[in-house]
């Protein structure tokens, strides 16, 4: 039971920090915005640059539960006001979905209030998933025994970028595993409050809680959203990034943060990239064939790499081949041999 309550936590606090730091990057780059979606591309901004400082951590040896809580403190002292902002704009968020006038959408509510209530548990049950246990959770792992992020040659999957991944080597120091399913659940739910808000204020109320409704229940949502995998997290980068795009046409600056984003999405899952294509191609549609539009399409590929140049860089020094295990025929790919191959023919 002290476990369990622990993990829970370890995550909201980790959650929590996250978002108050991206708070204060919002701040600092004056990016405007309302109250409710504030918080919301904070807790995006966050998540993405905490994974990034974790790779740096893991780059310079620093995994160490000692130096882990040392920098929980530092920033529980410096961040608490933005923390305290954070935790009442999210309460604000949930009170908002759960006070409908309709008594068709206070049932819908009620379902969807029950839907995140039984996740929430389920959460809280071992990992059981091939892969999450084979890799997203073994790799992050074997990080923490290392107390860095050291080379497994033996599995091709550690060499893909790890953007939200990388959270779990702070379980593992902390030996709460629960805390990893925790995280997963917790980056779904801010993506449910996503949907729910910027299709509040896009539309009107009844279509945001609808459009939350319709999310969180999706089949596929509802089997994967407290695993370990890396889906729900690449759908919630991929998801601001579309809503930063939008809101571009008012303030251009969006445009870099919708970089951030699809970068983030994929450092978190390599083939999101091929998403960048997307936008840019919906960035010359929205706006027209122009210099100031190639530009900005520039600023969006560029801002794109900043996450994800230094998962690149790792595994090209490792391998010669930045996408490894990808194009290997191609590119090629020092650590892959015939023998490896049959061997992950035959696990799987």
């Amino acid at each position: 039971m002290i476990q369990t309550l622990l993990s829970i936590g370890l995550a909201l606090l980790m959650i929590l920090l996250a978002s108050s730091l991206g708070k204060k990057i919002i701040d600092v780059f004056k990016l405007q915005t309302i109250a409710e979606e504030t918080v919301l591309f904070a807790a995006g901004i966050g998540i993405g640059i905490t994974g990034t400082l974790l790779f740096f951590f893991g780059v310079f040896h620093f995994y160490y539960k000692t130096i882990f809580l040392l920098v929980l403190l530092i920033g529980v002292c410096t961040l608490y006001k933005e923390m305290i902002m954070v935790l009442q704009a999210m309460i604000s968020i949930i009170e908002d979905m759960l006070h409908q006038k309709n008594t068709i959408l206070r049932i819908s509510a009620a379902i969807l209030f029950i839907f995140v209530v039984g996740n929430f548990f389920v959460a809280l049950t071992p990992e059981i998933q091939w892969d999450s246990l084979v890799y997203h959770l073994t790799v992050p792992k074997l990080y923490a025994e290392e107390h860095a992020m050291t080379e497994l040659v033996y599995d091709f999957h550690s060499y893909l970028p790890k953007q939200t991944d990388i959270f779990f080597v702070i379980t593992e120091l902390f030996q709460l595993q629960q805390a990893a399913r925790i995280f997963m659940f917790l980056f779904n739910l801010i993506l449910m409050f996503g949907v729910y808000v910027f299709c509040k204020n896009i539309w009107n109320k009844e279509t945001g809680i609808i459009a939350a409704i319709v999310l969180y229940t999706i089949p596929n949502m509802v089997i994967f959203q407290a695993t370990t995998y890396n889906d729900i997290a690449t759908a919630l980068f991929l998801f601001f990034a579309c809503i930063a795009f939008l809101k571009a046409t008012k303030q251009r600056k969006w445009l870099y943060v919708c970089g951030f984003f699809i970068g983030c999405a994929a450092g978190t899952k390599i083939l999101a990239i091929s998403m960048l294509g997307f936008f840019v191609v919906a960035l010359f549609y929205r706006d027209g064939i122009r210099r100031q539009t190639l530009i900005e399409s520039l600023i969006i590929g560029l801002t794109c790499l900043l996450p994800l140049i230094p998962w690149l860089t790792i595994t090209t020094l490792q391998t010669g081949n930045p996408v490894y295990p990808f194009f290997q025929n191609i590119i090629g790919g020092e650590s892959w041999t015939p023998e490896l191959n049959e061997f992950w023919d035959d696990l799987r």
